[in-house]
């Protein structure tokens, strides 16, 4: 049953990508950074719809450490999709406790340029799950930014980098 009433067959049910459970298609957003389906309550609200915990991480408003004895693993994994020095700054479990949602820093130039990338790493699967989103920090929080030379584009959500 949806949050506004509704029900579907269990075939129409889509499973959420962060808590893991089978949801009403009415309950599901795409999030806008990863791509994923993400069940409303783990949403932002506005025009876009961000994974919450992560958009909080990338905002530099959260900050947690779950499970940094992973962190040099989804380093090493994010060095295939993304070029330059990594350093994992911040990850959030799931409550399923099989993903974890990831901001790290991907230094390139020297480190003179930044960019703080965040997404959705499952431990199981030892992979990076979704779209990569890639930006900086300001005044206001964390934009988007395009991709520049040295940060390649990893905009597919069905892609998985392992």
């Amino acid at each position: 049953m949806s949050v506004g009433g509704a029900y579907c067959a269990s075939s129409e049910a889509i499973i959420c990508a962060w808590g893991g459970n089978a949801c009403h298609p009415d309950d599901i957003r795409e999030c806008d950074l990863t791509g994923l389906s993400i069940h409303v309550s783990f949403a932002t609200v506005g025009p876009r719809s961000r994974l919450k915990v992560l958009a909080e991480l990338l905002d530099d408003s959260k900050q947690s450490a779950d499970r940094t004895d992973l962190w040099e693993l989804i380093a090493s994994r994010l060095n295939v999709a993304v070029k330059g020095k990594i350093h994992t700054t911040s990850a959030t479990i799931s409550p399923t406790g099989k993903r974890l949602a990831v901001v790290a820093d991907a230094k390139v130039f020297f480190g003179i340029r930044v960019t703080v990338v965040g997404f959705v790493y499952d431990i199981d699967q030892t992979s990076i799950v979704g779209a990569i989103a890639k930006g900086r920090r300001t005044a206001k929080g964390w934009e988007r930014q395009p991709a520049a030379r040295g940060i390649e584009p990893a905009s597919d959500p069905r892609k998985s980098y392992t």
